[in-house]
């Protein structure tokens, strides 16, 4: 739906900003930054390689994320943060920080939670909710709607 093909192009519009382009090349400016670049993307290759992330079918791609194991989603996630942290800020980072400040906000009002997320976001949304100062204070609010299933 348009709705949908807005939030793609606004997300689009954010990751390849010229203030992205102009990060991404302050962080390949220095030889250590070259280094952890060259690293991120030999892990890229390397999970590729193992789970054939880059071939076959949109289904099978998502199929071997979701099979993945943590650890390797892990390193997944931190190659990719490394070469594309605008991406990854607005995929993770601000989505685990609005989910866990709702989920801490539960967790204080005293409700047993329960959270279905994708395996990407766990790694994140663990360390937050260890930590739930860390949490941005914007967030810590009650969710809009919350379901209860009796058991």
């Amino acid at each position: 739906d348009s709705s949908s093909v807005d939030s793609l192009n606004a997300l689009t519009a954010r990751c390849l900003s010229v203030e992205a382009i102009r990060s991404f090349r302050r962080r390949v400016e220095d030889d250590d930054s070259r280094a952890r670049l060259r690293a991120a993307m030999a892990d890229v290759d390397d999970l590729d390689d193992a789970y054939g992330l880059s071939s076959g079918s949109t289904e099978e791609q998502v199929e071997a994320l979701e099979t993945m194991p943590i650890a390797d989603l892990e390193r997944l996630v931190d190659a990719v943060e490394t070469l594309l942290p605008a991406a990854t800020g607005v995929m993770l980072r601000e989505r685990n920080e609005y989910m866990a400040g709702r989920l801490h906000w539960l967790r204080e009002a005293g409700e047993s939670v329960v959270a279905v997320v994708g395996p990407a976001h766990v790694p994140g949304l663990r360390t937050l909710l260890d930590d739930p100062g860390s949490i941005p204070s914007e967030h810590v609010v009650e969710p809009r709607t919350v379901r209860f299933v009796d058991g």
